[in-house]
């Protein structure tokens, strides 16, 4: 697409730009600084294995270029056995639009592959930021990388604002940089097992102990505050949910050489979801993990304290998107 060119259809379903059964590597549009692409319908297919990209964002086109009212599907379904990189949207420049700017907006992306490989519907890996809003991206393949939305660069950043993300590996995934969502619907319920940042719609779970720990052994937390118990006690999640950021708080810390375990259980067994207060700290949060939990799934949070810790008046939270 050529700088400063607004290329506008009637319609997705009037106006169609197309690849079909393309055998080399094939990116079917790259956005141009100040251009716009809009109310049409963009289809990349193969039945091979080769790296396919429907939209590619180089440059500042992510703080310039705009997508708007349109739909994006990558499709190399059928290629069975084999290997290759399959992306919808890919943001590979160096931009830093402000929030107010969304490089798409009202587009819907679909990736549908085979085989091994990354598979995403909308990736960024470089040193820029990505803005999208009422967007819905649904990624499937039968290889074990299918992946919504992912950010995999220490300076990358993503933020969306209502929409729908699946995929059947993960809805989402922080891998490396800031992926910021706000009122959009995990299908999956999943962030691949990393944190995220979730800028509305997230509410938390509150355990916490008056008094002092005992030492030796594992005892439960009880939800809201009371004395922790032998006896495990759970929560039952109302819906579908990714429960993220660990914070645990006390008032006296366990002392020298000592610690003290906090760990999230999903229906009574350990998982990746834990922090330990060690030493003279009296904070102290797993920002790095999230577990997903489905309808009717139970939460219990248990601590192992060593014997002679002084740590007390305990807080824990969670954060439930």
């Amino acid at each position: 697409m050529p700088d400063d060119v607004l290329l506008r259809g009637i319609g997705t379903g009037a106006v169609k730009v197309q690849m079909l059964g393309v055998t080399a590597d094939t990116t079917l549009l790259t956005m141009g600084e100040n251009s716009r692409v809009e109310d049409m319908a963009l289809k990349l297919t193969s039945s091979e294995h080769h790296t396919l990209k429907g939209v590619v964002f180089p440059g500042t086109t992510s703080a310039t270029a705009k997508l708007r009212t349109a739909t994006v599907l990558v499709d190399n379904s059928g290629a069975g056995a084999g290997a290759s990189e399959v992306y919808g949207v890919h943001s590979t420049g160096t931009g830093s639009p402000g929030v107010e700017t969304s490089a798409i907006r009202a587009v819907t992306v679909t990736v549908a592959s085979a085989g091994t490989g990354n598979k995403r519907g909308i990736l960024v890996d470089a040193a820029n930021k990505f803005n999208v809003r009422d967007t819905n991206v649904k990624v499937s393949g039968g290889g074990a990388s299918n992946i919504g939305v992912e950010t995999n660069h220490a300076s990358a950043e993503f933020h969306a604002a209502t929409g729908v993300f699946s995929g059947t590996t993960a809805s989402i995934s922080q891998t490396a940089g800031i992926l910021a969502i706000s009122s959009v619907d995990l299908v999956e319920s999943s962030a691949n097992g990393i944190g995220f940042t979730a800028d509305s719609v997230s509410f938390g779970a509150t355990w916490a102990d008056p008094g002092g720990l005992p030492g030796g052994g594992a005892r439960y937390m009880r939800p809201g505050t009371a004395t922790v118990s032998v006896t495990e006690v759970f929560l039952r999640v109302p819906r579908k949910a990714v429960i993220k950021t660990l914070s645990v708080r006390a008032t006296a810390a366990p002392g020298a050489g000592k610690n003290t375990v906090f760990t999230v259980r999903k229906n009574g067994v350990d998982t990746i979801l834990t922090a330990t207060l060690s030493g003279t700290a009296l904070t102290v949060e797993d920002l790095t993990h999230s577990v997903a939990f489905a309808s009717g799934d139970s939460i219990s949070v248990s601590e192992v304290n060593d014997a002679g810790s002084v740590v007390s008046d305990v807080v824990v939270t969670v954060e439930i998107y």
